[in-house]
């Protein structure tokens, strides 16, 4: 299995695919930094103008909370919750947690997109009867699952330094420390989250015969649960703990202040990982290649 993962992340990552998905996160990237940190370099420049501005400045760091457009977007994201709006933008960096928020809610999607031919494409040309060949069935399906989900680690880490670095050494308004300590956990988070879902495209791979078909598939079974749990929770309050049977409905807790809410929160993230993953294997030990 080793080998196989090994074999697939260097596949990977030099791969038009993986060229694809870092075109993805960056565009994506830029768009929400973009969106989140103009309005505060205005800000920025409009207090400079009257006073130096120094790093960490208490006055500088309260405005940027308290600013409109970042206050409206969190609270937005976090569908009103209160206590969850003031954590992340009063006792983070409000500018990074606004960046972190936006991730988590495209995270299933850019997970969807990079993970969707595990398998697939091999079973459609008929390749993978000669990869099985020699290798057992399951090593190769958790072997390339354990591939997609270092491959798109890798990526994230390297969006994740590339938007800290730009906060850093472009804005300046928080302390180092704090910002690329929230930076850390907001990459944990945003890993942690995709996790099942790369281990969903794994089953969802494994059980189709065709690349193009994979993607789609990947997509509705991401797309769906998420909306229909979400509609059904938001419509009926006795069912609001529904949200929790998939994974995007434990997505702010893995920021939450508490580290017991937290630590629930990526055990949950790992057993979806675990039962996806266990369920894919079998039936890809058993399905006809």
């Amino acid at each position: 299995m080793a080998l196989v993962t090994a074999y697939g992340v260097r596949t990977g990552l030099s791969s038009r695919s993986a060229l694809a998905l870092t075109a993805l996160l960056a565009l994506t990237a830029v768009v929400t930094v973009d969106g989140i940190v103009a309005p505060v370099e205005a800000l920025e420049r409009r207090r400079a103008e009257a006073q130096p501005i120094e790093r960490g400045d208490p006055e500088l760091v309260d405005a940027v909370a308290e600013s409109q457009h970042l206050l409206g977007l969190v609270t937005f994201l976090t569908v009103g919750d209160d206590a969850q709006t003031a954590h992340l933008l009063e006792q983070r960096p409000a500018l990074l947690s606004g960046i972190v928020v936006v991730l988590l809610l495209l995270a299933p999607f850019v997970a969807a997109v990079s993970a969707f031919d595990q398998t697939a494409g091999d079973i459609g040309s008929r390749w993978m009867r000669f990869v099985v060949f020699r290798t057992r069935r399951s090593s190769v399906f958790l072997g390339r699952l354990a591939a997609a989900a270092m491959l798109l680690l890798l990526l994230y880490a390297a969006l994740a330094v590339a938007v800290v670095g730009y906060l850093d050494l472009r804005l300046g308004v928080y302390p180092r420390g704090e910002l690329y300590g929230w930076g850390a956990q907001g990459y944990l988070a945003l890993g942690a989250l995709s996790l099942p879902y790369v281990a969903l495209c794994a089953l969802v791979s494994g059980a189709s015969r065709s690349a193009v078909r994979a993607l789609g598939a990947c997509v509705l079974a991401t797309a769906l649960p998420l909306l229909a749990l979400g509609v059904l929770g938001a419509r009926f309050d006795a069912l609001a703990w529904i949200d929790l049977l998939h994974p995007w409905g434990w997505k702010l807790r893995l920021l939450h202040p508490d580290a017991g809410v937290r630590a629930g929160a990526y055990a949950a993230m790992l057993a979806f990982t675990a039962a996806l993953a266990w369920v894919g294997a079998v039936l890809f030990a058993r399905r006809d290649l």
